[in-house]
């Protein structure tokens, strides 16, 4: 029950007659690198007798070393079930605690104790329940003031006993009770949980995990200790875990100034969507509506459920508190309204040059307008860009207005006129969800944004096992590099002058609204939650002489940290999903000029690191041919400048 990754194996050696040697107890068995976080061997059997027990690491060749802990003499009696865990904080060392079991005395009985083993909290009381969800209080608590590496002291609680083993039995014959955990001497619950109470079960709830280690929370932990085992293992759930697959992938449908067109990614896109193997599916990037229903449509056989929000320029923020918790004035007066003329010469240019019709009102820019604007147009756009806070603000309203394939006419409209007309594709979001499971009380959390709306999907899903699990979705603001053509003319950016830091603080301020929306819903109840999506924030990985990933604005991936475990088996390093060696951004044969980093990124909530199985890049096959023109041959690409990124998660019943 000790809260890290490591495995662990224990020595069993008989002090008479002395001298004996003893051999690791897993070593043969079916989990030969041993027993991990919360696995309970199986009972066996011991003759009869005082016995040394020692933790070692697991895979450990001898039981020669001193070890990580001692139990010694620890008596196995005739008759009597004995059991000896090993606790602790995954820092200080273990230690190692013994307990006898005791069965039901009558055939219709069910024996329960409490072991509390999370070394951060105190005594506590456990025992019946309004709920065995959060909210919950426990109305009548049958073991009280438990204490770390302790059971309850026998004697009566109310109208129950307990006994010299830190046991009730309840006289019940089948089903199940609501049972809550509270802090000693008080009601409102901290964990809440089923207890199964068949007739002739005898089981240890177990008080897990750490309040300062998010990827080992604090859990209320199961295990029969007289049901058949699953393989060398006691059975420790209610039911069968699943395998969940979680996968979160940029599609990079951004606009008419993609450098990737979508015209020529799209249906790759598509393809790859529909016959995709994970359960479930955060989608980011998918700006226009017309591209999340074909999506839907696509893939409906094997997503038969799938959820996204409408938004549009006039969709409030849920949150519009700033970084110093106060609401900015939302924008009284146009962006172009004091660069009228300004705006009116770099439009003519490109309704004359760059949108189809040409010369039209009506005009609408295809793919890859950027390149028209640039070679035909620098003079009139330069003098937007490359002037003063008003023009700039204009700027960034025709760029945002054309990226989302509005017509000359409707562009010079809304920058002159409407002071909402700040964010692309009239203010609708990027992100959605298909799942393979039921898609239960869905609902959408728009966050403060400059250009692209930025929002959070949240998309309970219920497994067939029958747990719900809470799924967000997201993808935050792209931090700018380059201001020239992606002035920073928001209302969160801190204060900072600086273009490239005021993006940087809209980043942080939407990651920690983030963390603080996951936290007061799935957190606070103790929900599991997968929490998936384009941080623009990613963690680093140097291989001792090269950043083989490089870290991603490190301070701002730091503030997941705290709240949320990466999902990734532990050890493993970083996967890069915006990669140098991508086709689409370094061309066979090139040398790759943009270094390789983690945007998209997978974390758990209320689920323990351990129970990561494995995470895995993916759509990156080069599926699309791409001819860049200019004598340069035709050549493979992936549907998208990202690769896709999956974990694959066992969630408990």
């Amino acid at each position: 029950m000790i809260p890290d990754t490591k495995r662990y194996d224990f020595c069993i050696r008989p002090l008479d007659p002395p001298g004996q040697k003893a051999t690791p107890l897993l070593s043969k068995a079916e989990c030969p690198d041993g027993l991990g976080y919360k696995d309970v061997t199986a009972l066996f059997h011991a003759e009869v007798g005082a016995y040394e027990i020692k933790l070692v690491e697991g895979s450990a060749p001898s039981c020669d070393d001193p070890g990580l802990a001692t139990l010694s003499p620890a008596i196995v009696q005739d008759g009597k079930f004995t059991a000896v865990y090993a606790l602790g904080d995954g820092v200080a060392a273990p230690t190692l605690v013994r307990y006898q079991e005791s069965r039901p005395t009558a055939a219709v009985g069910a024996t329960v104790r409490l072991l509390h083993a999370a070394p951060k909290i105190g005594a506590v009381d456990f025992g019946l329940a309004t709920s065995p969800k959060l909210p919950s209080q426990v109305t009548l608590p049958l073991f009280a003031g438990v204490a770390f590496a302790g059971v309850a002291a026998a004697g009566v609680v109310g109208s129950a006993s307990v006994d010299s083993n830190g046991y009730s039995e309840y006289m019940i014959g089948g089903g199940s009770l609501a049972h809550a955990l509270a802090p000693a001497g008080t009601a409102d619950a901290l964990l809440a949980t089923d207890v199964k109470l068949d007739g002739g079960r005898a089981s240890t709830v177990f008080l897990v995990g750490t309040p300062d280690k998010p990827g080992f929370p604090l859990q209320l932990h199961t295990c029969n200790e007289a049901a058949a085992p699953v393989g060398s293992l006691a059975r420790c759930t209610n039911g069968v875990p699943l395998d969940v697959a979680v996968e979160t992938y940029n599609t990079q449908l951004t606009g008419a100034f993609a450098a990737q067109p979508g015209s020529l990614r799209r249906a790759a896109i598509l393809e790859q969507v529909a016959s995709s193997t994970s359960d479930v599916l955060c989608l980011t990037e998918v700006w226009d509506e017309a591209d999340k229903v074909a999506i839907a449509a696509a893939a409906q056989a094997i997503y038969p459920s799938s959820f996204w929000v409408k938004t549009d320029l006039s969709t409030p923020i849920d949150d519009p508190k700033d970084e110093k918790g106060n609401v900015p004035a939302p924008p009284s007066t146009a962006p172009c309204a004091a660069s009228v003329a300004k705006l009116d010469a770099a439009l003519d240019c490109v309704r004359d040059n760059c949108v189809e019709p040409l010369a039209s009102e009506s005009g609408a820019p295809a793919d890859g307008v950027g390149k028209c604007m640039s070679s035909k147009c620098l003079g009139p756009l330069a003098a937007l860009t490359l002037g003063g806070a008003d023009e700039r603000a204009c700027w960034a309203c025709v760029f945002q207005q054309l990226n989302g394939y509005e017509t000359i006419g409707a562009t010079r409209a809304a920058c002159k006129t409407d002071p909402k007309a700040r964010l692309t594709f009239r203010g609708q979001t990027a992100t959605m969800v298909l799942s393979k499971y039921p898609i239960v009380g869905a609902s959408g959390w728009t966050l403060p944004a400059t250009d692209y709306r930025v929002n959070v999907l949240s998309a309970p899903v219920t497994l067939p096992s029958g747990v719900d699990v809470d799924t967000y979705c997201t993808v935050l603001t792209t931090p700018a590099t380059g201001c020239t053509t992606r002035p920073y003319t928001g209302q969160y950016g801190a204060g900072e002058t600086d273009c490239v830091k005021a993006w940087q603080a809209e980043l942080r301020l939407q990651t920690q609204k983030l963390v603080a929306l996951v936290q007061g819903r799935s957190g606070k109840l103790h929900r599991p939650a997968f929490v998936l999506g384009e941080m623009y924030s990613g963690p680093g990985y140097n291989d001792g002489t090269k950043d083989v990933i490089k870290a991603l604005y490190p301070d701002i991936y730091a503030l997941l940290l705290p709240a949320f475990a990466p999902a990734a088996v532990p050890g493993a390093e970083p996967q890069c999903t915006l990669c140098g060696d991508n086709p689409w951004l370094t061309p066979p044969g090139g040398t790759p000029t943009i270094a390789s980093t983690e945007t998209s990124g997978i974390f758990l909530e209320d689920i323990p690191i351990t129970q990561v199985k494995s995470t895995t890049t993916t759509k990156t096959d080069a599926v699309v041919t791409y001819d860049p023109g200019g004598g340069v041959a035709p050549y493979l690409v992936p549907a998208s400048t990202h690769y896709g990124v999956k974990a694959v998660v066992r969630v408990d019943p």
